[in-house]
């Protein structure tokens, strides 16, 4: 059985804005309330960290080894990862960044299923926490995609 979470919305950004905020991995503890931090490398190949906070009255952090599957500049990050097997458990999160047609915004889509034997009591378990922790997230990315956009027309 797969669970799957997902996120859509518009960033008043161009692509490269939103790209930049989403692979700058050293700068998420700045910005991001869900994936407070990664540790590792924006490329195909690489195993990452991600040092999530599942719950936001707590201080307590869940770690999750990933690697990076599929890359592409200012248009996709995808990485998943899985427990034992991934028959057991295998989660894969895809992030894509489409403009709109003025070319000064972007479309934001974020999508995550977890499929194997202990996805379902996993989403069952975390699931509402994983769901609030993506819109956090995502609108946050928005704000500090947005910010540094401005930022770079006043200067």
């Amino acid at each position: 059985m797969a669970s799957f979470f997902e996120v859509r919305l518009q960033i008043d950004a161009p692509p490269e804005f939103v790209w930049r905020v989403l692979i700058d991995f050293e700068s998420y503890s700045e910005w991001n309330p869900f994936i407070v931090k990664i540790d590792g490398e924006a490329r195909i190949g690489s195993k990452i960290k991600l040092h999530v906070k599942l719950d936001q009255k707590f201080e307590a952090l869940r770690f999750s080894e990933e690697m990076i599957v599929s890359l592409k500049e200012n248009q996709h990050l995808c990485y998943d990862s899985h427990f034992l097997s991934s028959s057991l458990f295998n989660s894969t999160r895809w992030q894509t960044i489409k403009p709109t047609k003025n070319g000064l915004s972007s479309i934001y889509h974020s999508h995550q299923r977890l499929s194997g034997l202990s996805a379902w009591p996993f989403a069952r378990i975390f699931g509402d926490r994983i769901a609030s922790g993506f819109e956090a997230s995502t609108l946050a990315l928005k704000k500090r995609a947005e910010e540094l956009y401005r930022a770079s027309k006043e200067g």
